[in-house]
């Protein structure tokens, strides 16, 4: 063999080892990007109080009719939304395209039924714990089901942890049973608020933005009594989040203030104190 070919074929290798190399440095760039570990969070001071209108979550129209009751077809759906005036833009999860999800008016003993669209992206905004019952594979990262707290529901609509589905209801969890929800709102005028309830998973789909009101109003009650109404009347959603600085969620991968704890990454924290204050999806209005 020549000195040539030999030559060669040690800058090929040689060559290649270096787009191994690269491909391997990427590859860590990549991980690291999609742990957050690269962003840096936010400071809360750095945000001035008080400087963006209070939003008023609007009051979703039905779809239709169906079966003589109204009906509502309601998509979840990833999206970009200002928090604050001095943040960019985050992308969150939610019902219609808001955050808070816009708010279900009924009467009580008005049933009405609910169609809701799983539309969201296959891989999660936030770090999920596949360690977690309910989060370990083979199940799906992204799964949703709808609970509508404190509401006195059927079972087949209430929204079962365990009940979860996938876009296009292309895969569902073992208890599923149906698409369509009925709320028959059998009990007294009050306000509730509809949830993100999939097993092992909660909390990051809530903390993602799938949350909003339910209310069932008596309105010959509340005009007998005088009460505010109309532009006098504003739901008041309270929640607590932190961000980075690029306006993305942040959410700790392991637990936080727990010295000398070894956990997988990510892992899931037994509580979670953010922040920042947020009311109807603006940080200090």
């Amino acid at each position: 063999m020549s000195f040539r070919s030999i030559f060669g074929q040690g800058l090929a290798a040689l060559f290649l080892a270096m787009l191994i190399l690269i491909a391997g440095m990427a590859s860590l760039q990549t991980v690291d990007q999609a742990s957050g570990q690269d962003r840096e969070k936010l400071d809360p001071d750095t945000l001035t109080k008080y400087v963006d209108l209070l939003p008023r979550p609007r009051v979703l129209q039905p779809t239709g009719r169906l079966q003589g009751r109204f009906y509502y077809e309601i998509r979840m759906t990833q999206f970009q939304h200002l928090a604050h005036r001095d943040l960019p833009p985050t992308t969150l999860w939610g019902y219609a395209g808001s955050w808070p999800g816009p708010t279900i008016e009924s009467s009580p003993n008005e049933k009405i039924l609910v169609t809701w669209l799983n539309e969201l992206p296959s891989e999660h905004l936030l770090p999920v714990d596949t360690s977690i019952h309910g989060a370990e594979p083979p199940n799906p990262a992204v799964r949703t089901v709808v609970h509508l707290h404190g509401g006195d529901t059927p079972g087949h609509s209430d929204g079962y942890p365990e009940a979860w589905f996938t876009k296009g209801f292309a895969q569902r969890g073992p208890h599923w049973t149906r698409r369509l929800y009925a709320y028959p709102n059998r009990q007294e005028p009050t306000t509730l608020w509809y949830h993100d309830h999939a097993i092992g998973i909660t909390r990051l789909n809530v903390y993602a933005g799938l949350a909003g009101f339910y209310i069932i109003r008596d309105r010959e009650l509340e005009s007998r009594l005088g009460l505010p109404r109309g532009r006098h009347e504003i739901p008041l959603l309270i929640q607590d989040r932190s961000f980075y600085e690029d306006g993305g969620l942040y959410y700790p991968l392991t637990p936080e203030d727990e010295p000398g704890i070894t956990a997988p990454s990510p892992s899931i924290s037994p509580e979670f104190f953010a922040d920042t204050a947020v009311v109807n999806g603006k940080v200090w209005p």
